[in-house]
């Protein structure tokens, strides 16, 4: 599951290209040009390298009022600093503050909403080295603001809505597996209101991780739907959810016939877009959901190479992946109102 999830968001690098809105998309579509942007640096914080990518999945932080993220290396080797930019106004975003025999090291910024609020985690080392994670929020001044979570768990914010409600996993047992969604430590899903954590359970299976939550209060993720070890991926079978008004919803139950499902975006209009293997772990079916209804994107159009991923939908529905042709390459796609076309 491992390898096949590492290729999948080597995949979403693409994200940053097909993020479009529905304007951008028809733009493609009718040949009008686009429009000219100016590139702004961002500066580094005393690293001997340039800014990172932060954000999960590769949805690099940024607001409408132009407030983006950045995470970046600093002076100190191994140690990373999250800061905002807002209109050449640097706000670095304050470490973990310091515990009895841990000392707070590195941010990372998952999301920004509209307000400014920031969600991603921070982390700690003890003496020996070791580091423990901690999901985090951030106020726009960059104060700290710590998520509730078990003493001793670890856990991760990956994305906040417009309400602050913030979505993501706390491992509550630092029980170690390598089929989890965390980091190798057992993982359930959680959001977070006014800092405190709530369960969403899981689909049968051990281990659960919320990915995003729109505007609505839905919170989608994956959850392993049992603990018996796939013949091929050598981990439980796991499928897209999407939880609202306290109960999580498996919305592919068996995938296309494969062990693997996930989600890549959901809108706030209540669109969950994604992917789900095949028999054999080898093809990929695109996906989209809307208040009950899956659609198989890969039905409506493909390219015929066996991997079509959907990786964001706008509020309309449009949706925007990949698709590949039979001879491997990775061209984007766009899947809108029943019709498909190759934007390369």
């Amino acid at each position: 599951m491992k390898k096949i999830k590492s290729t999948l968001l080597a995949l979403a690098l693409l994200n940053s290209l097909l993020a479009a809105t529905d304007v951008t998309a028809q733009q493609a579509l009718t040949g009008v040009k686009h429009q000219s942007y100016a590139v702004v640096v961002l500066p580094p914080t005393g690293g001997g390298s340039n800014t990172l990518l932060p954000g999960y999945l590769f949805f690099a932080p940024l607001t409408p009022g132009g407030t983006a993220g950045v995470l970046s290396d600093t002076s100190t080797p191994g140690v990373s600093s999250s800061y905002t930019w807002t209109a050449g106004r640097k706000v670095t975003l304050q470490p973990l503050p310091q515990l009895p025999g841990l000392s707070g090291t590195n941010t990372w910024l998952n999301r920004i909403n509209v307000w400014g609020l920031s969600a991603g985690y921070g982390t700690r080392l003890d003496g020996t080295g070791a580091s423990f994670d901690q999901a985090t929020l951030w106020l726009p001044n960059g104060r700290v603001f710590p998520l509730q979570a078990p003493a001793g768990a670890q856990s991760h914010a990956v994305w906040v809505n417009d309400f602050g409600q913030a979505s993501g996993w706390i491992a509550p047992d630092s029980i170690d597996d390598g089929c989890s969604f965390g980091i190798n430590f057992q993982s359930q899903a959680v959001m977070w209101q006014f800092g405190v954590p709530r369960s969403l359970g899981t689909l049968g299976g051990t281990n659960s991780s919320a990915a995003f939550i729109n505007d609505r209060g839905q919170v989608t993720g994956n959850s392993q739907t049992s603990d018996v070890p796939d013949s091929i991926t050598g981990c439980p079978p796991f499928d897209p959810f999407v939880w609202q008004n306290g109960k999580m919803t498996d919305i592919n139950p068996g995938n296309f016939g494969g062990a693997q499902g996930d989600i890549n975006f959901l809108s706030n209009a209540g669109h969950a877009v994604g992917f789900g293997t095949l028999t054999g772990e080898l093809s990929f079916h695109a996906f989209m959901w809307k208040g009950g209804t899956l659609t198989d994107l890969s039905t409506t159009g493909s390219l015929g190479g066996g991997v079509d991923i959907a990786f964001n939908v706008s509020e309309r529905g449009h949706t925007v992946g990949i698709s590949t042709t039979p001879a491997g390459t990775v061209l984007a796609v766009l899947w809108r109102d029943g019709t498909f076309t190759s934007l390369s």
